[in-house]
């Protein structure tokens, strides 16, 4: 995924459900989702964005790390004292993460797509940033003008609403005009993360709050004892935002060339452990406002590798939840969490290869006693990291050392690597 220079929007859509935690709870929800003091819709706070965006950068460009996000406040005269650096300011400037699309179903089961008209006016001024004028005037008067106000975009003019409250269906069709640049702009906000098969409809705030809420989803959770019963006090309720949600961040690059991440998922908010946050991620390209000497220019900081990232993040998760659950793993499992941590302290002191090669020898491959829980322990990080069966251990060494491994190959294992050392962490430790 490439950031061009200046100002452009990060597209962050929902692969499942994800709770952005609020400060507080409230007396009927013990982790309700952060909500916009304005519109009452959720988004994703700018300082978590940039953070999980920071630990999935953090691997393979450490030493790149505060040029491009910065360093924390110093705020302590001691912490003061004792560092070396100053705090500063990255390159990467991050916005909140603002909802542009939501799920909503219908009465008759239809899926709808709820557009808040306030996030879309926000978008429409921010866009100025890049140069690109919007003339909406006659549109947005319109939807500012009562409550329950909504436009129906639909691929198919039959189509009925069904919907629980009253409403008004805005008549546009004497700025026929404007509607079709509107469209024009959502579609290129949303590309292909929102079919265009379905209903959409841009709801002004009343509307949009009122869809919101019945749209939502509440999660109860209990945590469980070894005999797999409830404990007494541990029910949780906690508020979803529905999966397929679309959110935009305005991303800000200070530098000269595009920056190109490695990955295109994250996993963002809280109850990760629960597989809650995953995200796919992805820049929106306003060509018309990028030169063509940036547009497509090398990063200099990181090597561009396309990787399905959001399968192998799920995969990871599985794996570790796998291991948590598998009582036949109890006397190894605790080893797995240093082993992770290990790894990666290696890979950056003694390089790739070494590490690789030591946990090789650490495995014991040859050996026919029976193997301890510190070799199981190496074996199960070996089989998962390098994504092969347990019978095929064994002989595997002779490809990573015999052969060459390409760039894609290595990048694969430490980007499974990342994964699995965040989920151990979460789950395991």
């Amino acid at each position: 995924m490439n950031i061009n220079v200046g100002n452009s929007f990060l597209r962050i859509k929902l692969l499942t459900p994800a709770n952005f935690g609020s400060a507080g709870g409230r007396a009927t929800m013990d982790s309700p989702t952060q909500v916009d003091v304005y519109t009452h819709l959720p988004y994703i706070p700018d300082s978590s964005l940039k953070g999980v965006l920071k630990c999935a950068f953090e691997f393979t460009n450490s030493k790149k790390l505060d040029e491009i996000f910065g360093t924390p406040d110093i705020n302590s005269e001691q912490d003061k004292i004792l560092s070396s650096t100053h705090s500063s300011s990255g390159k990467l400037v991050v916005g909140n993460g603002e909802l542009l699309a939501f799920p909503y179903l219908s009465e008759n089961g239809e899926r709808i797509w709820i557009f808040p008209m306030d996030n879309i006016t926000k978008f429409i001024y921010l866009e100025k940033l890049n140069n690109i004028h919007y003339n909406f005037d006659q549109l947005l008067k319109r939807f500012y003008m009562r409550d329950n106000f909504i436009l129906l975009i639909t691929s198919n003019s039959n189509s009925t609403i069904n919907i629980d409250f009253d409403f008004t269906l805005l008549n546009c069709d004497d700025i026929g005009t404007e509607l079709k640049a509107l469209c024009k702009c959502l579609k290129n906000w949303c590309e292909n993360d929102i079919p265009n098969t379905d209903p959409w409809l841009i709801a002004n705030r009343k509307a949009a709050e009122r869809f919101w809420h019945r749209s939502l989803e509440d999660r109860t959770l209990t945590a469980l004892n070894k005999q797999k019963s409830a404990l007494g006090q541990s029910l949780r309720r906690i508020e979803l935002v529905p999966e397929g949600s679309v959110f935009l961040s305005l991303v800000t690059w200070l530098d000269s060339t595009s920056l190109t991440f490695q990955f295109d998922s994250i996993q963002v908010g809280a109850w990760e452990s629960l597989g809650l946050g995953f995200c796919k991620i992805s820049n929106i390209l306003n060509h018309s406002s990028t030169p063509n000497n940036q547009r497509c220019a090398s990063s200099n900081i990181v090597q561009n590798i396309s990787l399905n990232n959001h399968q192998l993040m799920i995969g990871c998760h599985k794996k570790i939840l796998q291991l948590a659950n598998d009582n036949s793993a109890s006397d190894y499992r605790a080893k797995i969490w240093p082993i992770l941590n290990n790894f990666g302290i290696r890979v950056h002191l003694e390089g790739f290869e070494a590490a690789l090669a030591f946990e090789f020898a650490k495995a014991k491959l040859n050996s026919n006693s029976t193997p301890t829980a510190e070799i199981k322990a190496h074996r199960w990080f070996l089989v998962n990291i390098l994504n092969i069966k347990s019978s095929e251990l064994k002989d595997c060494w002779r490809h990573w050392f015999s052969d060459s491994i390409n760039t894609l190959q290595k990048q694969q294992i430490l980007l499974t690597w990342q994964w699995l050392k965040r989920y151990s962490e979460i789950i395991l430790k």
